[in-house]
């Protein structure tokens, strides 16, 4: 559990993020998705989008809102997801939990969703693959 308000402070709960760190290729971390959403405030709003250029910008806005649409469809169906069903609340949720993903299972969800793998690759200029052993992305 956790929160970000207007000022920009970041508040967690200590056992949220003591149960983070001690799974850290569950896909789950409350600091990762907290962090994310302060990244997103950082240009004014919470729209699911970071500060970006304008071109990139536009990309990941049409990257994360297919995201969200897919997602729900999927749940719909009853289909199983990567993605947290909480992402389908809307893009600051999508780009929420996919930051979590990107960090802690970067394989799983650089082979499912390609180009939210990218655009988040892109904004936040690393490739978590490279800390992960390969094999470890089918022990999650």
């Amino acid at each position: 559990d956790g929160q970000v308000l207007e000022q920009g402070e970041v508040f967690l709960a200590w056992r949220e993020v003591l149960r983070g760190c001690r799974e850290a290729c569950d896909g789950h971390n409350v600091v990762l998705h907290e962090f994310a959403h302060h990244l997103d405030w950082l240009d004014g709003a919470i729209d699911g989008v970071p500060p970006l250029p304008a071109a990139s910008r536009r990309r990941f806005q049409e990257v994360v809102a297919g995201e969200v649409q897919r997602l729900r469809d999927a749940l719909a169906e009853g289909q199983p997801t990567l993605l947290h069903e909480e992402a389908a609340d809307g893009p600051p949720e999508l780009f929420a939990y996919a930051t979590e993903l990107f960090y802690e299972r970067p394989w799983e969800l650089a082979e499912q969703h390609p180009e939210l793998f990218t655009c988040l690759e892109g904004f936040y200029k690393v490739d978590p693959r490279t800390w992960h052993d390969p094999a470890a992305r089918w022990q999650a």
